[in-house]
């Protein structure tokens, strides 16, 4: 009884095991299946999703999107005949990939086109879709996806006109790729579909007449002729079938599970597996089925049936170790369980190898990384079947690395390259140790992790530092340095990055000042310190861009200006700063003496006792000097600071004479404006003044642009002239009149002649010097007696010349080198006069030493403002460049990855790699035209030349394409495209550039929808036209048509400068002799340049 006990105790105990064996052989196989379905889907995704940002360009087919949805139906068909053959290289290329659909959607689900089924368009998907779901979210979609014509795995992706969704674009994957696909990576297993009976399923029936088929899972489980292979159909039909008998319950099928079950026929076991596969509304649509022989369970339950009838046989033997047995048993397993569960656990792959290098031990992740089950693995040589040696090269195993731990007791740990089953090739961080087995005989276990991703993204951080290596070294290269600056909330503050050229400016490495941030503000001279101090603060309250100069002290111990630019940045806790640190001391040297040199010229003039006026007439700005107001008892800035205000003042009785004077000379005038008038005093009264002046600039159409001049008061001579006419009247009438007007004259004469601050001379008629006002004496630093009877040319040129008749009349400008050594640039104007019969010579001298000497500085101030505008450009055109050469390079990444993947799977193809070499020279030109377009930006032109207008501005668009595309602008350039202008073909570039960037800012401000800027080349008889026109909005009216040019006036207002557009006018009016002018039309602001013109090019 006890014995027949046992005996049943041990038969249960042998089904129970045997019963487990066969549960943990399905979920293998389910585990394995749906690998094999998870892996094959998420490469197509990722597969999909680096074609489309390699391949897809949405702008080359928006232009046929009307045309495709249009209601003409011939028009519709031409335009889907034309996409058909555009898109066709494309649809090759992608297929060559694996891609076996690709079409095209509107955002309202229709249906633009199909490059597979290309008559079908118009027709619109519903709603509750994959289609649907993409075009709320604008996020890219991946799904299993029953159609009305196919069944397949689709990944949609969203087609954006800078913010603007345009439509979407599908790249789609046929169900019989897939199972394709799957069979190739279950060679070892019968695998097949069944789909279940549905709406869909049916519509998809009807509209492709597939056949259908009846299988052993129940009546709403069918087959489908198209997803067998023809020849097979039948024996999949059969396989059907023997899952009936002796099983007549069919496999129950989960809705969320995969399911198997082990079988057995007259070949032996089997294992039937089921994976659900769902649509994108999570619905289960079919069930993917492996039939997988299974002799291990045959030889399993064969040994089991031996044990049975070894137990019936040895029954005594049974009962008398039965608690051995038992004990042993469970102690084997726990430690098996141990063993596996620890194994299984591990995120690494886990090897056990024996002395000969065969493998005795695979763990799960070991045997999913390779490919290959535990039993191929397990018996095979580790070193011949699947260790590739950096890229399949041969090495003998006495030199493998691995094997050299079993050999030598060598422990071993670094990357390998790993061969999985299907001939991938994988890089793994490897470590190898050895072990001692009980008998003392060596082995090895071998623990391994796939690392491909990490080697790739390491690839991806060395590229990046080398362009961070090589933007360095352009910053290195700049006159200054940039920097990086943190400001704490809480206190404190650091530099996390500052520029090599912080060594040159102030003897500090980067480093120094990244470790120490206190050694910059010990730089800084003490007096400028707390200054600069508070507006970084005030900065970091308001986030506001610091913009100052200050001065520190330099390498070579003397202080220096420089000048800081940085634009804050708010985070947590935080305001960071980047900005640029750039050494300003010659031009604030250059800036201090022109503001020195007009305190001289301004102390010498109202030294003399006049005031100084500056008009500037086009804009109506006056500037009235301190002494001028003083005059008349006013302060300054009382007396207005416009012509209109200030004729205010002027006595009423005399006001409309000066002012029609004045207007006439403006319009009709040459040389000197003069006039005697009468102004109102503060305190009551009036006073006589002598108004004397000049036009010192016109504009190019020969129009007084700038006008300047002196107030001399001459009330008493007016007093003494009203003294004369009383002596007078007691004299006869005639002897009064006749004897008052020479008096008057005389006097009049003899008061400019002596008190005018001008040097006058008056000569006989061969020019000989007969007599010199003061102002003349002190300019040539002589005595009267040393100069009388001296020729005026002899004493400018050291050497006697006869005048000339058309030098009369004429302004002459002579350098004259005084007593004392100095040079002095003299203006001389000669008048010719007859006086008491005689002929005599007006000499009329100007010392312009000093306004040449301005004019030269101010020329040189303007050309150093035009090229540091172009550095300040500089890092915006960084971030453009960076941008333009994106996308290049990730194409190029796809096409040497692609190259090298076709190179390692032996499946090259001379057309593909042409196609593709090509494509990669096309990128490296366009990256390579980029930085020659860069380059020649920031040459500065030399001298005036003829250069192709279209090419100049085409040039600067190319700079700005990244930043433009990027916003969705549209720049063209249209019209007479071979006309020739003449000038400074790189300060008309940065001309342009300055319009680009105003445009481009104000589209992104106002927000502007499809924004278009466009620029239209004339030509006329002299000159050519460049009009820059914009659908932005156009300029505000208060800034045109002049004040939009004036310095520090800004279209951006507290984000803008107000220079670009001044030093713009400077550069086409001043420097290259051409017209820069602004006007608003119908739909934005006009910007309108003419210059001089060459010849055209046809």
């Amino acid at each position: 009884m006890v014995g027949a006990s046992l005996a049943l105790l041990v038969y249960l105990y042998l089904q129970q095991e045997r019963s487990r064996a066969f549960d943990l052989a399905v979920q293998k196989e389910i585990e394995l299946q749906q690998l094999s379905l998870e892996t094959m889907v998420e490469f197509h995704r990722q597969m999909s999703e680096s074609y489309f940002k390699a391949f897809i360009e949405p702008q080359a087919y928006l232009s046929r999107f009307p045309e495709l949805l249009s209601l003409d139906e011939r028009k519709s068909l031409s335009a889907r005949l034309a996409l058909s053959q555009e898109i066709t290289p494309l649809y090759e290329l992608l297929q060559g990939r694996g891609i076996d659909n690709v079409g095209f959607f509107s955002p309202d689900n229709r249906i633009i086109f199909r490059a597979h089924l290309p008559e079908i368009a118009g027709e619109r998907i519903p709603q509750a879709s994959i289609l649907g779901e993409l075009n709320q979210t604008l996020l890219p979609q991946h799904s299993f996806v029953v159609g009305t014509t196919t069944v397949g795995y689709k990944s949609l992706f969203p087609l954006m006109e800078g913010e603007k969704h345009i439509g979407s674009v599908e790249l789609g994957l046929s169900f019989k790729s897939i199972l394709r696909k799957l069979a190739a990576t279950q060679a070892d297993k019968e695998l097949f579909v069944i789909f279940k009976r549905g709406e869909r399923m049916e519509r998809l029936l009807k509209n492709t007449r597939y056949k259908s088929f009846g299988s052993a899972f129940g009546s709403e489980w069918f087959l489908l002729e198209e997803f067998g292979e023809a020849n097979r159909l039948g024996e999949y039909i059969e396989m059907t079938e023997r899952l009936k008998s002796p099983n007549p319950t069919p496999i129950l099928l989960s809705q969320e599970l995969s399911v198997g079950q082990v079988m057995e026929d007259e070949s032996g076991f089997l294992v039937v597996v089921a994976t659900p596969i769902k649509e994108y509304s999570g619905e289960v649509f079919a069930q993917l089925v492996t039939i997988a022989k299974a002799p291990s369970l045959a030889v399993l339950d064969e040994y089991y049936r031996h044990l049975l009838r070894a137990v019936q046989a040895v029954l005594l033997l049974l009962v008398l170790g039965a608690v051995w047995f038992f004990h042993s048993k469970n102690q084997e397993k726990r430690r098996q369980r141990r063993w596996e569960l620890v194994s299984s656990k591990m995120t690494e792959g886990l090897l056990l190898l024996d002395a000969q290098g065969s493998t005795t031990y695979a763990n799960p992740k070991a045997c999913e990384m390779l490919g290959y089950t535990k039993e191929e693995l397990v018996g095979e040589n580790s070193h011949e079947l699947f260790h590739s040696h950096q890229g399949n090269r041969y090495l003998r195993g006495a030199d493998c690395p691995i094997l050299r731990t079993i050999k030598k007791g060598i422990s071993y740990e670094g990357r390998e390259m790993f061969r999985r089953k299907n001939g991938v090739l994988f890089v793994v961080s490897v470590s190898s140790y050895l072990l001692e087995e009980c008998e003392g005989e060596k082995s090895a276990v071998v623990i391994f992790k796939d690392i491909t991703e990490k080697v790739r993204v390491e690839n991806l951080m060395t590229l990046q530092q080398n362009l961070s290596k090589r933007l360095e070294k352009i910053a290195n290269n700049l006159l200054g340095f940039f920097f990086e600056y943190l400001f704490l909330d809480r206190g404190g503050e650091s530099f996390p990055y500052v520029s090599a050229g912080s060594e040159r400016l102030l003897g500090l490495r980067a480093h120094e000042l990244e470790q120490n941030s206190l050694l910059f503000w010990e730089r800084i001279e003490e007096g400028d310190r707390e200054r600069l101090r508070e507006i970084f603060s005030h900065a970091a309250q308001n986030l506001t861009a610091p913009h100052n100069r200050f001065r520190i002290w330099g390498v070579g111990g003397e202080y220096r200006w420089i000048e800081v630019n940085a634009a804050p940045q708010k985070e947590e806790g935080a305001v960071r700063w980047y900005g640029y640190v750039r050494d300003i001391t010659e031009r604030h040297l250059i800036e201090e003496s022109l503001k020195e040199s007009q305190q001289r010229w301004e102390f010498a003039l109202e030294g003399s006792g006049d005031g100084i006026w500056d008009w500037g007439v086009m804009e109506d700005r006056l500037f009235l000097s301190a002494r001028l107001q003083e005059m008349f008892g006013y302060a300054r800035g009382e007396m207005g600071e416009s012509m209109e205000q200030a004729s205010s003042f002027i006595l009423k009785e005399d006001r409309a004479r000066v002012l029609s004077t004045l207007y006439r000379f403006l319009k009709e005038g040459e040389g000197q404006y003069a006039d005697e008038f009468r102004v109102n005093c503060k305190e009551g009264g009036y006073r006589w003044i002598f108004s004397r002046g000049m036009v010192v600039k016109r504009n190019a159409q020969g129009e007084a642009a700038r006008m300047i001049g002196i107030f001399t008061d001459i009330t008493e001579h007016k007093q003494m002239e009203e003294a004369l006419s009383d002596f007078n009247q007691i004299l006869g009438q005639e002897v009064e009149y006749e004897l008052g007007k020479r008096l008057e004259s005389e006097k009049s004469f003899r008061i400019l002649f002596e008190k005018s601050p001008e040097g006058f001379l008056i000569l006989d008629g061969g020019g000989n010097i007969l007599e010199a006002n003061p102002a003349a004496l002190g300019m040539l630093g002589e005595e009267m007696e040393a100069l009388q009877g001296r020729g005026v040319f002899e004493l400018l040129q050291g050497e006697k010349i006869p005048l000339k008749e058309e030098e009369m009349n004429q302004k002459i400008e002579r350098i004259y080198e005084n007593r004392l050594g100095q040079e002095v640039l003299l203006e001389t104007i000669l008048i010719p006069a007859q006086v008491e019969g005689k002929a005599r010579i007006f000499a009329i001298w100007r010392d312009v030493t000093e306004v040449r000497s301005l004019e030269r500085a101010r020329e040189r101030e303007q050309a150093y403002l035009i090229q540091q505008s172009k550095q300040a450009e500089l890092g915006s055109m960084i971030g453009a460049i960076t941008h333009q050469w994106k996308q290049p390079l990730n194409v190029l990444s796809i096409l040497i990855q692609s190259l090298e993947l076709d190179a390692k799977e032996e499946a090259l193809q001379k057309e593909l790699v042409l196609k593709d070499c090509q494509k990669m020279v096309e990128m490296v030109n366009f990256m390579a035209t980029t930085m020659e377009d860069f380059k020649n930006f920031f040459k500065p032109s030399k001298e005036k030349e003829f250069f192709l207008l279209s090419k100049a501005i085409g040039s600067v668009g190319n700079l700005v394409h990244g930043e433009f595309a990027k916003a969705g602008i549209e720049f063209k350039i249209k019209g007479e495209l071979g006309v020739i202008a003449f000038g400074y073909s790189g300060e008309f570039k940065q001309v342009v550039l300055n319009i680009l960037n105003n445009a481009r800012d104000v589209f992104l401000e106002r927000q502007t929808q499809e924004p278009r800027l466009w620029v239209e080349i004339t030509k006329g008889s002299k000159e050519v036209v460049a009009c820059f026109r914009d659908n932005g909005g156009g300029i505000a009216p208060e800034l045109l048509p002049e004040k939009i040019f004036e310095p520090f006036s800004s279209t951006k207002g507290a984000r803008g400068m107000g220079i670009g557009l001044s030093l713009s006018r400077v550069i086409i009016e001043e420097k290259m002799g051409g017209v820069l002018k602004a006007y608003n039309d119908d739909e934005g602001a006009v910007f309108e340049i003419v210059l001089p013109m060459g010849e055209a090019i046809a």
